[in-house]
């Protein structure tokens, strides 16, 4: 082995798109600005995570639900998605005001992720031909 990662397509890798997921990112057809949310909302994932765990944590400790599946946490449930709902937007709102800015993380990203998106392919056109005919096999299949 040369040292570098394994992938199950080659292609992936002599373009180099394996080398991190802000490369992948920055590779993909789609609007600037939804690049941008991407990398950022993945940034966010780690944070999602722990606030998940510690809602749940309190919730189990303050006796509203239980940690084994139970009718009372079915009941609590929306208790439990408020608490990570809240706190994600509080974790979103402290990055937004006092991490990012600091970092210059959005400029930042708009040098990476590199200048407007590139048009649609034939495979583009492909697999929205592909979605629609789906979603058309779903819908009379009702």
């Amino acid at each position: 082995m040369n040292g570098r990662p394994r992938t199950l397509n080659g292609n992936l890798r002599a373009r180099g798109w394996w080398t991190s997921p802000l490369l992948f990112v920055a590779a993909l057809t789609a609007p600037q600005i939804a690049k941008k949310l991407l990398v950022l909302t993945l940034s966010l994932i780690e944070t999602i995570l722990q606030a998940v765990d510690r809602a749940r944590t309190a919730l189990i400790a303050a006796g509203i639900i239980t940690r084994r599946q139970s009718w009372r946490n079915l009941r609590h449930g929306w208790i439990l998605v408020q608490t990570v709902w809240l706190t994600v937007v509080t974790i979103a709102i402290g990055r937004t005001r006092d991490k990012w800015p600091v970092e210059d993380t959005l400029a930042r990203l708009d040098g990476t992720l590199g200048g407007a998106a590139p048009g649609l392919s034939g495979a583009d056109f492909g697999w929205v031909a592909l979605a629609i005919a789906g979603a058309a096999m779903a819908l009379g299949m009702r």
